[in-house]
């Protein structure tokens, strides 16, 4: 293999990768969709939605510090 890589490095690699960007997307889609639904049940669109995307931007980038020094 060129590089000196073993493919179980490229896939470890990969999978962390994955990880890492799966937790934050879903962090940010479950803040978005949890304040859109608490919009339409108060009448308060759109200030619980963009809580929400906050919030879980925010737990996004604590998932990701969490995993990223558990590694390191």
């Amino acid at each position: 293999m060129s590089g000196g890589k073993s493919p179980f490095k490229v896939m470890k690699a990969f999978a962390i990768g994955s990880t890492l960007g799966v937790q934050f997307a879903a962090s940010v889609l479950l803040g978005f969709w949890g304040g859109r639904f608490l919009d339409h049940r108060l009448g308060s669109e759109p200030w619980l939605m963009v809580a929400g995307v906050l919030l879980g931007v925010a737990a996004g980038t604590i998932g990701i510090y969490r995993v990223v020094s558990r590694l390191f």
